[in-house]
């Protein structure tokens, strides 16, 4: 009995030592809705990241950067309990001592939450920044919506002017124009004043009361909770009935009215095009007077590249003083769909090169003069093997690199590298000492 005893012990010690095997094996899928991005993508996301470092600087502005985790009612209190990126999509969690936490679902509010920390408006009148990352919501993952998305946005604190306004539009649109994005349009609005907000409010709510019996069920407490809110929804029955709602412009005061004709007229000046859509609202409790979108036709129901707006309350009700803003996100996702699309990508720089070497001695004699090129800004890639040149050939054709360094044994004994343009198929012999002195001239 003690040998089967024994057996069995063997039998399960081998068989859990087999179950730790297969776990310690087993290939871990990513989360759903949060991408991994592999450098031939990563090309497109620093040519907009660039691009907007470039232009934003143009502008005067400086780039901030807020932590991914903030406290939950951050976003609760700036973007609203109501909206439905606090009701269904924040991801939220407690941490060990008890705080409710939160992954940021959008920007602004944690750089309004970081200037007041900082109390700079004691020291800045106008204060501009801009910042990437990624954010987070939890909603269906479909094309160009993900549950860790990126976004790139502007803030403007300071400044209670319809030409700031204005020129963070401007400059939204000389973005999309610098990056080669075709076919975009700008849509905007005027939310007004909130004593115009709440007369809209009021007379939304009677237009809808009369035929809330027409709403999905899902949908009727929004009447009284917030019904801007149902200028967002998506179902056909819903929208029907927010077709013949009343205008948000109807309620404008006269201050709010002035305010909006003014942001008209001078992006007329600035030739930028756009068009009044008195139908189009945002989805988050803050904004006041100007609103706008960025659309485009080529990604289907997901059109929206860019939004923003004005919000001259939020610093107010993050427990800072009365300070105005205006501020504007772009979808980073999906206007890297849009460069895919067009072909934009950038490749790689002029002044890139392939290393062919074939042979150890040549990898010798040449790798201290790869290490000079690099230190230069000269980019340089190489297979750290001594395989064929046709290998090495193919190889530097995929590199997208625009020259080729060959050397072999004959290029070893005199002393020179055959350098080839890839792209013109011109060639040259380049003394090996010779060679950063070649590339930074071609530059």
């Amino acid at each position: 009995m003690a040998a089967l005893g024994e057996l069995r012990f063997g039998a399960t010690d081998h068989f859990q030592h087999g179950l730790q095997t297969m776990a310690k094996h087993e290939k871990i899928a990513g989360i759903r809705g949060m991408n991994d991005m592999f450098p031939e993508e990563c090309l497109y996301w620093a040519q907009l990241e660039e691009t907007a470092r470039r232009l934003f600087a143009s502008y005067a502005y400086g780039e901030i950067r807020t932590p991914i985790v903030e406290p939950a009612k951050l976003f609760k209190r700036g973007v609203g309990e109501g909206s439905e990126v606090v009701m269904k999509e924040m991801y939220e969690f407690t941490d060990r001592s008890g705080n409710e936490l939160c992954l940021r679902p959008e920007g602004t509010a944690s750089v309004v939450r970081a200037y007041v920390n900082a109390a700079v408006h004691a020291t800045e009148s106008i204060s501009r920044y801009f910042y990437f990352g990624p954010m987070f919501r939890y909603e269906r993952p479909q094309a160009g919506r993900k549950r860790q998305f990126y976004q790139l946005g502007v803030e403007l604190l300071g400044a209670q002017s319809p030409y700031a306004d204005a020129e963070v539009m401007a400059m939204t649109w000389n973005y999309f124009q610098a990056l080669g994005v075709k076919k975009i349009q700008l849509e905007i609005n005027s939310l007004g004043s909130p004593a115009s907000q709440s007369a809209f409010n009021k007379a939304l709510r009677d237009y809808l009361q009369k035929r809330v019996n027409e709403l999905p069920e899902f949908r009727r407490d929004r009447v009284e909770t917030n019904p801007l809110r149902l200028f967002d929804a998506k179902e056909e029955e819903t929208k029907k009935i927010m077709k013949d709602a009343p205008s948000i412009l109807d309620s404008l005061d006269a201050e709010s009215k002035m305010y909006f004709e003014k942001v008209q007229k001078t992006l007329k000046r600035l030739n930028i095009p756009f068009t009044v859509n008195e139908k189009m609202v945002r989805g988050l409790d803050y904004y006041t007077q100007t609103i706008f979108e960025f659309t485009t036709t080529e990604l289907g129901a997901q059109n929206a590249v860019a939004a923003g707006g004005r919000y001259d309350g939020l610093v107010e009700e993050l427990g800072g003083p009365q300070v105005p803003g205006v501020g504007m996100a772009i979808g980073m996702d999906r206007v890297a769909i849009l460069l895919s699309q067009q072909d934009q990508k950038q490749v790689a720089a002029p002044n890139s090169v392939y290393a062919a070497l074939l042979s150890d001695e040549s990898i010798d004699a040449v790798f201290p003069v790869l290490e000079k090129l690099r230190a230069d800004g000269i980019r340089v890639e190489w297979g750290f093997e001594a395989k064929s040149l046709k290998s090495q050939m193919r190889s530097a054709d995929k590199s997208g690199s625009q020259s080729v360094i060959i050397v072999g044994e004959d290029e070893l004994k005199s002393g020179k590298a055959i350098v080839r343009n890839l792209r013109t198929k011109e060639q040259n012999e380049v003394r090996f000492e010779d060679l950063l002195r070649h590339f930074v001239k071609v530059d």
